[in-house]
């Protein structure tokens, strides 16, 4: 026990060798502090007055994956009846957004049936609006803002778009993002997922007779009552990391029509998916992020 934060304890109980103002732990009064891995609340202090938490960190190699996961990817896919793209509309639109949060640095309306803005920053950030004849797609690739800027952008975007395109609203629409983990205790992540967490360890390479070079899960979750909206979950080692494991979930809604009034259902959708993310996908692969398999 390295450091307690707390100035309360049982009754009778002896107190400990030094006691640290919640002050110098990072936590002003009137917080509780955030659940994470290297905090708890011992189960003989669930009654205890609910500012004076005991911190307990533990000294040593972490026991647990890294549960703040990379986000590197957003987009949505706004579906609307098939309809010609108009020139003039979109440049129109492209300056109209150029007024707004949601402001992109160059246009093209070259191709036939196809328009696009688009923005660069550094050497691999991208940010996109895609207009086909039937869809408008908001890319942020190699995301280097927080998912609360792209949400801003969905809602400049939409209602400009439809006025634009002069369809009364999205029949569908997609949701994706991809995300990486660090692992804890496994140096490959495609050992993690492939001969730990899927048992194939010297079942692959006899029949394919290669290397791979990313291996991972595929699942396809339907929708039911309780959780709307089709998932498609992908879980790969990540190829730019050995060490990463990607993870992408794409969400499919197609049930409630999106209009101009509707755009917080649009983004509702994407922290559906947000949320499978932290609260699925992240235990699901933190059980085997174990130290007694890991190479350390």
């Amino acid at each position: 026990m390295d450091a307690i934060c707390s100035s309360w304890r049982p009754a009778g109980a002896k107190p400990p060798v030094s006691f640290v103002p919640l002050s110098l732990c990072g936590v002003r009064r009137g917080h509780a502090l955030r659940p994470r891995p290297f905090f708890f609340r011992p189960p003989s202090l669930q009654t205890a007055p609910p500012l004076l938490i005991l911190a307990l960190f533990v000294s040593g190699e972490s026991k647990f994956m890294h549960s703040e996961d990379r986000l590197i990817h957003f987009s949505i896919e706004l579906i609307h009846q098939p309809g010609p793209l108009k020139v003039p509309a979109l440049q129109k639109l492209y300056y109209d957004l150029s007024q707004t949060r949601a402001a992109y640095d160059s246009i093209d309306v070259s191709a036939p049936g196809r328009g696009r803005f688009y923005s660069r920053r550094g050497k691999k950030t991208q940010s996109l609006a895609v207009f086909l004849p039937d869809r408008v797609a908001v890319i942020e690739e190699w995301l280097d803002t927080a998912l609360s800027d792209c949400f801003t952008k969905v809602q400049e975007i939409i209602p400009r778009a439809l006025e634009a395109l002069e369809v009364p609203g999205f029949v569908a629409q997609t949701a994706t993002l991809r995300s990486t983990f660090a692992l804890t205790h496994f140096d490959d992540a495609r050992v993690f997922l492939m001969d730990h967490a899927c048992q194939q360890a010297e079942r692959i390479a006899p029949h394919f007779q290669r290397p791979v070079s990313v291996g991972g899960l595929r699942f396809v979750l339907p929708e039911t009552p309780e959780h709307p909206g089709n998932l498609h979950v992908n879980i790969e080692s990540f190829r730019f990391d050995p060490k990463e494991v990607f993870v992408e979930v794409k969400g499919v809604f197609g049930k409630k029509p999106i209009g101009p009034d509707d755009i917080d259902d649009a983004i509702e959708n994407v922290r559906l998916v947000r949320a499978f993310i932290s609260d699925h996908v992240f235990p699901y692969l933190n059980q085997y992020d174990s130290p007694q398999e890991g190479v350390l």
